[in-house]
């Protein structure tokens, strides 16, 4: 991908996040998706809007399209592309549920290893790594799948 592809798509990202921002401000000032009681990992003195995550999320979402398009014909691998996009957006999901209505962390955990299962059987693999050191690689072969899913989970 060249300078300028790599430059619209972070623009196309950015103003898409920024350009939400009061859009989302304004929707979460008229519906209670605000924190107002504080928690254990909730502790704002003024209430917080709990939607912020979609302005991040609707940027990603412009930045893959446009990488994609502009990418069409040097990179043959768009269905992995889409289940990044897949994935990423199934583990936001469950992040907004949880910013509405908490979940609890093992369900939460139990749903994001679920996602990530599904995005390493999409084709977004570990398959080996390399020591930056010595130059080895190594092969995981089974692991790659443990790898993976620890790599996306955490």
């Amino acid at each position: 991908m060249l300078y300028w592809s790599m430059f619209i798509c972070g623009a196309a990202g950015f103003l898409v996040a920024w350009s939400l921002i009061p859009i989302i401000q304004r929707f979460s000032a008229r519906r209670v998706t605000t924190q107002t009681e504080r928690s254990f990992h909730h502790t704002h003195e003024t209430p917080i809007s709990r939607l912020g995550g979609v302005a991040i999320a609707a940027g990603f979402v412009v930045v893959m399209l446009f990488a994609i398009a502009l990418t069409m014909k040097q990179a043959p691998q768009h269905s992995m592309h889409w289940g990044i996009i897949a994935g990423a957006l199934a583990v936001f999901a469950v992040g907004l549920r949880d910013d509405c209505k908490p979940l609890g962390a093992k369900f939460k955990l139990a749903a994001q290893i679920l996602i990530a299962s599904a995005v390493y059987l999409g084709g977004v693999q570990i398959e080996h790594v390399k020591n930056p050191v010595t130059g080895v690689v190594y092969e995981l072969g089974v692991w790659g799948f443990a790898a993976t899913v620890f790599w996306l989970v955490a």
